[in-house]
């Protein structure tokens, strides 16, 4: 059955009272728990904003609709994008310059629960 799924289908409990841990790993959650005086049987609390229902989060995501672009500019305190406020008024882009110094942009579209790691360099 392994052929229908992909690396993107795999998930991670977040721990909470409506969550099944995969038993490879259920050990490891219990000790873990434990360091911060939790436990794998959590029941919902009376007040709810002490109850963990627990999630499953995936490990990857797929990246959609990326672009990147890379701005010169010589002082650091130059504007390299428009606010929200400027788009909405329909300010042009900053002007590439023939700076010293440059910046790299990524843009994409992610999921609700993820987040962007980037690795990048920078020569001096």
């Amino acid at each position: 059955e392994i052929e229908n799924f992909t690396i993107y289908d795999i998930v991670l409990p977040l721990p909470g009272y409506d969550i099944k841990y995969p038993e490879n790993m259920k050990q490891y959650y219990k000790e873990e728990l434990e360091k911060y005086g939790l436990t794998l049987d959590m029941t919902r609390q009376k007040v709810k904003m002490y109850t963990l229902c627990g999630n499953y989060r995936k490990i990857l995501g797929h990246v959609k609709n990326v672009s990147w672009k890379i701005l010169h500019y010589n002082d650091p305190t130059d504007n390299l994008i428009r606010s929200d406020f400027e788009e909405l008024r329909g300010d042009p882009e900053p002007a590439d310059v023939n700076g010293e110094e440059y910046f790299y942009f990524c843009f994409n579209c992610i999921g609700r629960a993820d987040f962007n790691t980037l690795i990048f360099s920078m020569e001096t």
